[in-house]
């Protein structure tokens, strides 16, 4: 073959990669960010369920247990009511003595068995926290108060009584902690003639 004819011969085109269709680009990259979405979504509904199951079991735990009321940090029951107080003077060789803390005349001094329960935290409370309330009288605070330390542990309970000094003609008590829970007090059968009953 000659220079000539060689020259004549058109050269050979070697075929070009294609690059990535880009339909197909898009395609993929719509998948991706669908699939995106369908995961966040299905986070978001796992926490939104989660929150309701956690809002639910709060709830739950919130509710007392039959013959208690819910108090702010936890749990009340009242056992008994009772009129305890001593009479120096009916004591024999204590007639001549002053009595050390005298009832004054037209009242009566109440105490209240009770236990307290701490839920979901340490429970720590005070006195002036219990207030007794009712016709025939104001807030009245404990006159003397025998129930631990002052610290309930979360999970654990209390017992022990608070002593209050009420008119007898009081009527309708009802023993409350920080202003919430309140218990209806039930009065010895004593009083009932005078008044001070809760009924």
């Amino acid at each position: 073959m000659t220079a000539m004819a060689r020259s004549l011969d058109r050269p050979r085109v070697r075929p070009q990669p294609r690059g990535p269709d880009p339909v197909s680009v898009a395609r993929r990259r719509l998948v991706v960010v669908a699939a995106a979405l369908a995961g966040a979504g299905v986070m978001l509904l796992a926490g939104l369920w989660g929150f309701h199951t956690d809002r639910s079991g709060d709830q739950h735990a919130a509710a007392a247990p039959a013959g208690w009321v819910t108090v702010p940090g936890g749990w009340m029951t009242v056992r008994d009511v009772a009129n305890r107080a001593v009479n120096h003077k009916g004591m024999p060789g204590m007639q001549t003595m002053p009595d050390p803390d005298p009832v004054p005349a037209g009242y009566v001094r109440l105490t209240v068995d009770l236990s307290l329960a701490a839920r979901g935290g340490t429970l720590r409370w005070q006195p002036s926290d219990f207030t007794v309330q009712g016709k025939g009288l104001g807030t009245v605070r404990p006159h003397a108060a025998h129930l631990g330390d002052g610290v309930v542990p979360s999970g654990t309970q209390v017992a022990g009584d608070l002593t209050f000094q009420v008119p007898k003609k009081a009527r309708q008590l009802t023993l409350d902690f920080r202003g919430d829970g309140s218990v209806p007090l039930e009065l010895p059968s004593s009083h009932h003639g005078s008044g001070a009953h809760s009924h």
